[in-house]
């Protein structure tokens, strides 16, 4: 219960940081996917599996919120939980920066596939949509943003699960 709720105000503290301070950096670091790159992190390198569901939530948190690229986040969202929770058991190693980087990789693209998606349904109904240009510029900003961000975190993985080892010992 006390993880569960440690969990949750952590997914509080990511979604309020990224919505609230890295939305109002100048471009392009306002375009780094806070919440799905530390979700991946926390997923492979610390392995605590329901951090694929951070993923989900700030999809909804997006939609709720309104402030979403196209409509229906929350599916967007979840479709790149799904390939994060596939891919990290059957593809890549929690092992390597690599594999937490492919990981990461192929989230942002099933994210990313599925906006386009929705953004071509929202254009044939003739709403405004993001240019794909656009949308995929930004999500190339988010890539390389994130892969920065994991080449700093990543080591402190290793730290932590030495000294998660350490205390399982005793």
């Amino acid at each position: 219960m006390m993880r569960l709720l440690l969990l949750s105000l952590l997914f509080l503290l990511l979604t309020s940081l990224e919505l609230g301070f890295v939305f109002a950096l100048p471009f392009p670091i306002d375009r780094t996917p806070l919440v799905l790159a530390i979700s991946v992190f926390v997923f492979q390198a610390l392995d605590v599996r329901l951090s694929a569901w951070w993923v989900v939530f700030h999809g909804m948190m997006l939609d709720i919120l309104r402030i979403s690229f196209v409509p229906f986040e929350v599916v967007s969202y979840a479709l790149a939980a799904l390939v994060l929770v596939l891919v990290s058991q059957h593809l890549f190693s929690n092992r390597s920066f690599w594999g937490i980087l492919g990981t990461l990789t192929l989230s942002l693209i099933a994210l990313t596939c599925a906006q386009i998606f929705f953004a071509v349904v929202e254009s044939l109904f003739g709403a405004w949509a993001p240019s794909l240009q656009d949308l995929l510029s930004l999500r190339a900003w988010g890539w390389g943003l994130s892969t920065v961000l994991l080449l700093f975190l990543f080591p402190l993985s290793q730290v932590l699960n030495r000294l998660r080892a350490r205390s399982l010992s005793f």
